[in-house]
């Protein structure tokens, strides 16, 4: 819409300021970004946005169901921008083309882009969660029965990894996408048909 107002700081990030105002009830700023009220700092994907209405309609088009799975909120988190080098965090700005660029995913909007298109969005719910509805810990279980010491104890990192809160237990969402009508997916309180 034409007269929406933001500020762009030099470190990249917009605030919404009068782009409720310019836009109305229900404008750009609830648009973009879900529970984003005047003032807030945001970050909007639109490509990603894009890219979930487009799966989204696939899945209602043709059937099956999609997962998001990637590190980030239930909502906007303000900002998450960050820069990346040599497994460290660095200043995104140090040392552009040898810095690898990050934001958290706002799983909201990606929500909010599956359900424009028809489609349920179910969750997020955490790494932790999902894998355990799957059973990891059952399998977990099983490889450690044939395991040696030392595989044992890798196994046990590797699955502390995956599951604690600590470490990707929590950053890390999973969303899934399925038809309106369709039953709850495994995962997201669905189980295995009969």
């Amino acid at each position: 819409a034409t007269g929406e107002k933001c500020e762009v700081r030099a470190d990249g990030v917009r605030r919404l300021a009068d782009m409720a105002a310019a836009a109305g009830e229900g404008g750009i700023g609830a648009e973009l970004t879900p529970g984003a009220k005047v003032g807030d700092t945001v970050e909007f994907s639109p490509a990603s946005s894009a890219l979930a209405h487009e799966i989204a309609t696939r899945v209602v088009e043709s059937g099956g169901a999609a997962a998001f799975i990637d590190y980030g909120h239930d909502g906007n988190a303000g900002l998450s921008l960050r820069g990346i080098r040599d497994h460290a965090f660095v200043d995104p700005l140090s040392a552009p083309g040898d810095t690898d660029l990050s934001v958290d995913v706002d799983f909201a909007a990606l929500r909010q882009a599956v359900g424009a298109a028809g489609a349920r969005g179910w969750g997020p719910v955490t790494q932790s969660e999902f894998l355990q509805s799957l059973g990891i810990v059952a399998r977990f279980e099983k490889l450690l029965e044939g395991a040696t010491e030392e595989q044992a104890a890798r196994l046990q990192t590797e699955m502390r990894r995956l599951l604690h809160p600590d470490e990707m237990g929590s950053i890390y969402k999973v969303l899934a996408v399925t038809a309106e009508a369709s039953d709850a997916p495994i995962g997201f309180g669905g189980g295995l048909g009969e």
